[in-house]
């Protein structure tokens, strides 16, 4: 990890917004104000990223096997069916091969392939505790640990009959580490939802084993989401996510001029995986690294930016994947640290 550090430098109306305007209009209404209004709706693409264009080519597609056609589970709609219809993956995202469960698996198994990977699957979220639940953007809130399933195969894991086949399956237990934002469609695959698992493809590192959060069997390297690539036939470029604590007006402040300048200080990246307006004490949830190069005293809000570089190599299918990060003064515009991966091959 390469690290530079740069030279040193009551309740928030933000939760006083969201408070008032639930008790004037139903939870979900404020869901679609707030998330789509301010933080952008499903499938659109965020207008500061800046990333590469060209990200998921949509002609360039692939689709699970599904032999005996789409398995609906006891208690999972017959929407499963259409789901696994439309699921044609894309083949690549951003430079990197996108592979499926089993593959990644077996790559892992025999120490094949490093840094980020882009796999697809069908995902389902385990099931959230409420403190967890963010306030602007519901379960696809990104300010704590979230875990999941990932299978090949369209299948509900919390589908009373579905343990002894998920058990003989490739199967891969994605972790969603503070400051991922997820698609709010992501929500219905909750354990003890009423939707089935989506179509996803996740950009993530194999990493661990992470003290505290594997919580599934036999995972002491833990696959470590960094980001939602894809889902459903969505290019997935929404990665804001905004601390709800601090004291600013979501409304009436101009925080999309500075992330947009926060973005800016990243540079060239292939895409934005996370860009978050946070406290340094929360950034230390979200990269220990990042927030440990802040100068002291730290400011009180800043951006944290994490970016997604691919590298090419001498074969086309074994690019590196790695990540870049700024942390920049939301007050002044200062960048106050940086640092990233070193890229290996």
């Amino acid at each position: 990890m390469i690290v530079e550090p740069v030279g040193p430098p009551g309740r928030s109306r933000l939760r006083r917004f969201t408070s008032a305007l639930t008790l004037a209009v139903p939870a979900l209404i404020l869901g679609a104000v707030l998330v789509g209004g301010l933080l952008g709706r499903a499938g659109q693409e965020d207008p500061v990223e800046g990333d590469r264009a060209g990200a998921a080519d949509p002609t360039q597609t692939v689709s699970l096997p599904t032999p005996d056609g789409p398995r609906a589970s006891p208690g999972v709609p017959d929407v499963v069916a259409r789901a696994a219809e439309r699921a044609s993956f894309p083949a690549s995202i951003d430079g990197l091969p996108v592979r499926d469960v089993g593959a990644t698996v077996r790559r892992q198994d025999g120490g094949i392939g490093s840094g980020i990977q882009a796999v697809m699957g069908y995902l389902s979220l385990g099931e959230i505790p409420p403190a967890c639940v963010d306030e602007i953007l519901g379960p696809a809130g990104a300010l704590c640990w979230r875990h999941g399933l990932l299978l090949d195969e369209l299948e509900s894991p919390w589908a009373a009959d579905a343990a002894p086949r998920i058990a003989a399956a490739p199967v891969l237990r994605p972790q969603f580490p503070p400051g991922v934002r997820l698609p709010a469609e992501v929500a219905g695959t909750i354990a003890k939802g009423d939707g089935p698992p989506l179509p996803v493809v996740l950009l993530g590192r194999f990493e661990g084993p992470v003290s505290g959060v594997c919580l599934g069997a036999g995972c002491p390297a833990a696959f470590i989401v960094r980001g939602v690539a894809w889902y459903d036939g969505h290019v997935w470029r929404r990665p804001t996510v905004l601390q709800p604590t601090l004291d600013f007006d979501i409304v009436d402040d101009p925080w999309p001029e500075r992330r947009a300048a926060a973005r800016d200080a990243l540079g060239d990246v292939e895409r934005v995986l996370v860009i978050a307006l946070v406290s340094p004490l929360r950034l230390a949830t979200i990269d220990r690294v990042a927030a440990g190069a802040l100068p002291r005293p730290a400011s009180e809000r800043v951006w944290y930016v994490l970016g997604l570089e691919v590298t090419p190599t001498t074969d086309p299918n074994e690019p590196i994947g790695t990540t870049r990060w700024v942390v920049v003064d939301d007050a002044t515009g200062e960048l106050l640290a940086s640092g990233g991966d070193e890229a290996e091959g």
